[in-house]
């Protein structure tokens, strides 16, 4: 009978201690998938159907009739993440009023990522030219599609937003008719 009990008392405590290791197996897991992880996204059909409400969402103005998407993704960087979206305007000039309207412009030069008094842009770029050496999961995997983004250009950037956690730009090609707006939160 002694015996009896010391095995159901060794079993209680085995069922407890495997409780406490799973419990922490699995804090241990949520807090490296939420803060270590690193994954990028792009032009996935979600994403795709996502950008006219992204894009109001962002800039505060309509989305153009006449956009064409270019790129869309979104990339986590442990527990920081930006959404970058592009697109075509082939009215560009009518968009450059309306944006006008709302926002502050400054012209600048750009050579993804590098734009001019950049220190003052506080946001996540993601690999979209595939010159900032990441690993190849992370850079886009059509550059194609972005060739007239890349390289030198000149551009007419606006903070939209910018705050402790989140970061806002829009940024406008107007010789290229493209627009760029980019989500950064950081953690």
């Amino acid at each position: 009978m002694v015996e009896e009990k010391k095995k159901k008392k060794s079993r209680g405590c085995l069922i407890v201690i495997l409780a406490i290791i799973f419990v922490i197996g699995l804090f241990i897991y949520f807090f490296y998938s939420s803060m270590l992880s690193t994954k990028f996204t792009e032009n996935t059909n979600k994403l795709i159907e996502s950008a006219p409400t992204k894009f109001i969402e962002y800039t505060e103005l309509i989305y153009p009739k006449d956009a064409v998407l270019k790129h869309i993704s979104t990339k986590k960087w442990g527990p920081n993440f930006s959404s970058d979206l592009i697109l075509s305007l082939p009215n560009i000039n009518s968009f450059i009023k309306v944006a006008e309207k709302k926002y502050n412009f400054e012209i600048l030069k750009m050579n993804y990522p590098k734009i001019e008094k950049d220190k003052k842009y506080h946001i996540l770029y993601s690999d979209l030219c595939g010159n900032l050496n990441h690993d190849k999961d992370l850079q886009v995997k059509n550059p194609d599609n972005l060739r007239d983004f890349c390289g030198d250009r000149d551009i007419l950037i606006s903070q939209i937003n910018k705050e402790t956690e989140i970061d806002i730009i829009m940024v406008i090609l107007p010789n290229e008719k493209l627009v760029w707006v980019n989500y950064t939160g950081w953690f």
